[in-house]
C-alpha cells in the first residue's frame, strides 16, 4: 500500500476506527494504550511508517504484554504490503 494513502487515512483516523481494528484482531486496548496509540499515529504518521519497530519498541512499557506482541505480530504480517 502506498505510503501516501496511508498517511491520507491518519488524517481521518478516530480512536474509534484503532479501538475497532484491534478487537477484531481480538485486542482489548484500555483507555490509556488506545490513547498512546492514537496520539503517537497521529503525532508522528511518517516515524511509525519509516520506523515502526522503534516506535513500538519506544511505547513497550506503556502497553501490556499482549497488546505489544500483538503490535509486533501485526507489523511483521503487514511489513511488506507498504511501498
Amino acid at each position: 500500500m502506498n505510503k501516501l494513502i496511508i498517511l491520507k487515512y491518519i488524517d481521518k483516523l478516530t480512536k474509534e476506527n484503532i479501538n475497532n481494528y484491534a478487537y477484531n484482531q481480538g485486542i482489548t486496548l484500555k483507555s490509556n494504550e488506545l490513547d498512546l496509540i492514537y496520539a503517537y499515529i497521529k503525532k508522528y504518521p511518517k516515524r511509525i511508517l519509516d520506523e515502526p519497530l522503534e516506535v513500538i519498541d519506544e511505547i513497550k512499557d506503556d502497553l501490556s504484554q499482549d497488546v505489544y506482541d500483538k503490535l509486533l505480530e501485526l507489523y511483521e504480517k503487514y511489513k511488506d504490503k507498504i511501498s
